[in-house]
């Protein structure tokens, strides 16, 4: 509940760059407000506008929403609720305007629309020579090679890029203890073999992102090896010493030593790390622990790759780490747990539908294209076991990833069910001959067809009275809406005016079945 009329502030996520000219604002409050109103202008005119905000939805909290067009790309403004008797402006001083000095036009981003979509990839996991015959913390066989073969396979499920976990040389089958960042683990392959796939995936048009693995090495590493051996190494300060003169290490492991990512030599080398190998054929990164490296580090090395696609791996709120910051988007494991939350019943419809747009209002129309939509990782139970198989509510999370505004990322084998739990059962090996879900295939192509989908705006989120869930999206007069039964009996469902539609389950006779949903898309 909110303790207050409404909860806002001139600033993202709450008010933003909304095109030329235009800002859009986002207003919390309480469930039992009827209306918002708002009046604006330009901050040197007394002559002001009126609009009233759209409601988007929510029950134990409202969401509302509006556009205001400024031609003078300056604005001041007001708001008023069906509870309160005069205009306000800030909390801290109701009498005061909220203040959009000057509408700048947002900087190039670094979004990629070609990359509609991800799939991710466990190298030594995936159509692995072994399989089961190994115990799963060892090596299984899986190589770059063996990636490259099934490049058709990636393309045939309409996926746009390719997200590999480590490939360079490390002391465990996972490869997040790096030794050398300049070469292949044998086990995986060689710099031949990369080239070949990065070269092959280049032809079939799809982006090659690589996991970034710069917190920390293995303590095998030669760089600490010597730092350990010597007291006056030069690669001392390489590490993140602690008083006692250990070192400082990712989580608790001590087989993983931190960085010292303050110190710009090593700033230097992680540029030439990542030169070198974009180089070869590598088009984007996934940042591994990006919020335990500092800002002002990542800055610096943004300022040597203006355009480059980054993901930084943060599993909380991360509205702190995506303003002003050098990431492209983020991995959004929030998306998982809310979504995993409604199919498990560990929350009702009601109490989705706000955290759905609590979520939504965590980050910008923009912010959430370039974020991944995570539903499974090498560092989470499989979605299938998460639901104790159930394959209808595994579609039902597919549909709920793919339909939204954020880039949907697939993890290898969810595609066909595969089962796990937590690490290390969610990366057991898999093989494309096990056959994908072509409820993944039609979605993926709504994707491709559709680019406008990616950072489309919310519009409404309710539960109709039959109780099926409704999520609508529009731009630009193009709509794409997500209708979701999690009823025990079928319910009508109108998709006439749909110009595509995809069903998880067949939809007979105008009726939507139990478990199941629907995604309609309009485009003008």
């Amino acid at each position: 509940m909110i303790p207050f009329e409404f909860l806002h502030r001139a600033a993202p996520p709450y008010a933003y760059t909304h095109g030329q000219g235009s800002i859009k604002i986002r207003v919390l409050t309480h469930p039992a407000t009827k209306w918002v109103r708002c009046i604006y202008g330009d901050r040197y005119s007394k002559s002001h506008e009126q609009i009233e905000l759209q409601l988007v939805g929510g029950y134990s909290l409202k969401l509302w929403q509006a556009t205001l067009f400024c031609p003078t790309n300056r604005c001041r403004y007001k708001l008023k609720t069906s509870n309160m008797d005069e205009y306000s402006g800030p909390l801290h001083n109701p009498s005061l305007w909220f203040e959009v000095p000057y509408i700048f036009q947002q900087p190039p981003f670094s979004v990629r629309p070609e990359i509609a979509s991800v799939y991710q990839i466990f190298p030594d996991r995936f159509a692995p020579e072994f399989k089961i015959s190994r115990k799963l913390r060892s090596y299984l066989g899986g190589t770059i090679h063996g990636i490259a073969e099934n490049i058709d396979y990636f393309k045939s499920i309409g996926v746009n890029a390719l997200y590999l976990n480590p490939i360079w040389v490390s002391a465990s089958y996972h490869h997040y203890d790096v030794i050398d960042h300049y070469s292949i683990d044998k086990h995986l392959g060689d710099m031949t073999s990369w080239l070949e796939f990065t070269q092959l995936a280049k032809n079939k048009n799809l982006a090659v992102i690589l996991d970034g693995v710069f917190n920390h090495t293995s303590d095998r590493h030669p760089y600490f090896q010597h730092a350990k051996a010597f007291s006056d190494s030069p690669y001392a300060n390489y590490y993140k010493q602690l008083p006692n003169l250990s070192f400082e290490t990712f989580a608790f492991v001590k087989e993983m030593p931190k960085l010292n990512l303050e110190n710009e030599k090593v700033l230097s080398l992680i540029q030439e790390v990542m030169t070198y190998w974009e180089r070869s054929g590598v088009t984007g990164w996934r940042l591994d622990v990006a919020n335990e490296m500092p800002r002002h580090s990542w800055n610096y090395l943004r300022s040597k790759f203006p355009k480059a696609y980054w993901i930084g791996e943060i599993w909380h709120d991360a509205s702190e780490w995506v303003y002003d910051m050098p990431y492209t988007g983020i991995t959004d494991y929030l998306f998982r747990g809310m979504v995993l939350d409604l199919l498990k019943n560990k929350i009702t419809q009601e109490q989705f539908v706000d955290r759905y747009l609590l979520h939504e209002m965590l980050y910008t129309d923009k912010q959430h294209s370039a974020n991944w939509a995570i539903i499974g990782s090498h560092d989470t139970p499989r979605i299938t076991t998460e639901v104790q198989g159930n394959k209808d509510l595994v579609d039902l999370a597919f549909a709920v990833q793919w339909s939204s505004n954020q880039t949907p990322v697939l993890y290898y084998g969810d595609e066909a069910y595969l089962e796990g739990g937590k690490d290390p059962l969610c990366r057991a090996p898999f093989s494309p001959a096990a056959g994908t879900n072509n409820l993944i295939k039609e979605l993926a192509c709504i994707r491709n067809t559709f680019s406008w989908i990616s950072g489309c705006p919310l519009e409404k989120v309710y539960l109709d009275q039959h109780g099926l869930l409704h999520i609508e999206r529009s731009v630009n007069g193009n709509t794409i809406g997500l209708i979701v039964n999690l009823c025990k009996s079928s319910a009508s469902v109108d998709t006439a005016d749909a110009q595509t539609v995809v069903a998880t389950r067949p939809i007979r006779n105008g009726l939507i079945p139990p478990c199941s949903a629907v995604v309609k898309v309009l485009s003008r």
